[in-house]
């Protein structure tokens, strides 16, 4: 990008370049649907930072090659069914290896607050870095309600988008999980930064 070399900055042309290969990439994600594709492991899950209350900020990269991360982005109150849902589920899908982060899409910081005491829930809910969050992902599915399955190695593998209405069928989860657990590692983890 030699024409912009006087006016941007090594690290502004590579957040230009990686803008473009991001918005390349939510085009591609529109085809993505709930359930995972085997042995396809194409989109990168963005990175973030996140805190929960007073606990010190995680970031999304810690998961890899430990834990699958459903990623949820909920509107309230039209998610509420859905996250009593994943609440039930969640014992179940901890033993599967899989972590439950859920995101207020107003990035709302008394979010805990919010969603009171029933049900109980036991998932980190982000209270702070929620807007960045929302910024990426939206970008990748834009819905009231959002559910981003990443497996192990980083990689976005099924996107649900919906109204936050409770599943009809709430062990299609179970299944997409079991389906990543029993697949052998296709991909290498994701790197860092694209330079």
């Amino acid at each position: 990008m030699p024409a912009f070399g006087a006016t941007l900055g090594v690290e502004e042309r590579w957040d230009a370049i990686n803008y473009v290969r991001a918005r390349s990439a939510a085009q591609a994600a529109r085809d993505m649907g709930p359930r995972v594709e085997p042995g396809r492991a194409w989109l990168v899950a963005p990175d973030f930072a996140y805190a929960v209350g007073p606990t010190p900020a995680r970031t999304l990269r810690e998961y890899r090659g430990r834990r699958i991360v459903l990623l949820t982005l909920y509107t309230l109150p039209g998610s509420r069914p859905r996250l009593a849902q994943l609440a039930d589920l969640y014992g179940a899908v901890a033993a599967l290896g899989v972590e439950v982060i859920a995101v207020p899409t107003d990035a709302a910081s008394d979010a805990l607050r919010r969603l009171g005491a029933a049900p109980r829930i036991l998932f980190p809910v982000v209270t702070e870095g929620a807007a960045d969050v929302v910024a990426a992902y939206r970008m990748l599915a834009a819905a009231a309600h959002v559910e981003l399955l990443i497996d192990r190695q980083g990689y976005i593998r099924a996107i649900s988008r919906g109204d936050g209405r409770a599943d009809a069928e709430p062990n299609a989860l179970l299944a997409e999980v079991q389906e990543l657990n029993a697949e052998r590692v296709l991909a290498p983890a994701p790197e860092e930064h694209v330079h």
